[in-house]
């Protein structure tokens, strides 16, 4: 076999990949300042829009959030009874030992068992924040750990 000198080269070797990146540049510069040029200019508004020239539109909005109701406080979202932090932290730190326990094996508080849970996960996701707790995900549960915390004592 003949081998040409250039080619094991070393100096040649990175005039060709100083080359090639230089190459790459460019046409990414290109590229780049073609995507500017093809930008639509910002749409301006003259007047406000008016949602009820849509025929139709104000009662699809309110099928698509599941409420007919204009009124807000007749909204299934304010029948709720009302999320008292404190009182499911009391309720929790009385279930703890210093012993892992599961998020399911905690008792509800409130006979909604879905706001429930809501509650009691938003309460332990605040603890774990002041570092009362620590959270760890337990396959499909949640495992909790109170944790020893000096300023707490």
């Amino acid at each position: 076999f003949l081998f040409d000198e250039k080619v094991f080269d070393k100096q040649y070797f990175r005039e060709m990949m100083r080359q090639s990146r230089k190459r790459k540049k460019i046409k990414r510069e290109e590229i780049r300042l073609l995507l500017v040029e093809s930008r639509s200019d910002t749409l301006r508004f003259m007047e406000s829009p008016d949602i009820e020239t849509i025929p139709g539109l104000i009662e699809d909005l309110n099928k698509f959030v599941q409420n007919t109701k204009n009124d807000p406080s007749q909204s299934s979202l304010y029948s709720h009874e009302q999320f008292d932090m404190d009182r499911y932290r009391d309720h929790i730190l009385s279930t703890l030992s210093w012993d892992n326990i599961l998020f399911s094996e905690i008792e509800p508080l409130c006979a909604d068992f879905r706001d429930d849970k809501i509650y009691r996960f938003i309460t332990l996701v605040f603890m774990d924040h002041e570092q009362e707790v620590e959270l760890n995900q337990s396959g499909n549960d949640l495992s909790i750990q109170r944790l020893y915390n000096e300023a707490y004592a």
